[in-house]
């Protein structure tokens, strides 16, 4: 159903798929419902049988539920955890989408260490001149483990340590840098964050 309005109460519509004949109706005028119920905000009769019709316009229909943008933005995080074989345990931490980002981590056996990443590939020169972001692997007591390899995306548990955020970060593996020297190089220009 499309349409434009000629007079502030009434509305011309091509309307499709008539309740009462089945067929399509071109520049049929409806009125607006001084009652309306949800979205059926429209009426006019049909052509061809005479009997009343009811329209709606995607304005009129009301956008999605908050419950229902709940129920599926959780359902998609889980969704999401479980892909990278991550449980959530005790402390929510939330999502942070990395994956346009160039990044490497350095792990101590221990579990802790750092996480460098920038939206420019790492070289010498890009960490010298701290044109990069870091932070510190979080080791999230109840959790198993802080970082989390599949074959496409690792998804690493950090500190950021900026006003007390930490992220379940999500890195694409095409994009990590794997090289020793970097990470020591990031360590002996900047500490280890």
């Amino acid at each position: 159903m499309a349409g434009t309005s000629d007079k502030p109460e009434a509305r011309s519509l091509t309307f499709t798929n008539c309740q009462r004949c089945g067929g399509t109706h071109t520049d049929l005028v409806f009125l607006p419902l001084a009652n309306a119920i949800d979205e059926w905000r429209w009426w006019s009769l049909c052509p061809a049988t005479g009997q009343p019709v009811l329209a709606s316009t995607p304005e009129d229909r009301p956008a999605p539920g908050i419950a229902a943008l709940l129920k599926d933005y959780f359902a998609l995080q889980k969704q999401i955890h479980d892909a990278l074989g991550y449980r959530e345990d005790w402390a929510v931490i939330p999502l942070d989408d990395r994956t346009a980002s160039f990044w490497l981590v350095s792990q101590r056996e221990s579990g802790g260490g750092f996480v460098v990443y920038s939206e420019r590939p790492l070289t010498e020169e890009t960490v010298r001149k701290g044109c990069v972001y870091s932070g510190t692997i979080y080791m999230q007591r109840f959790l198993p483990k802080w970082v989390y390899r599949t074959p496409t995306h690792t998804m690493v548990c950090v500190d950021t340590h900026i006003d007390g955020n930490k992220f379940l970060m999500v890195f694409d593996n095409a994009k990590e840098c794997k090289d020793a020297a970097l990470a020591g190089l990031y360590r002996d220009c900047w500490g280890e964050v």
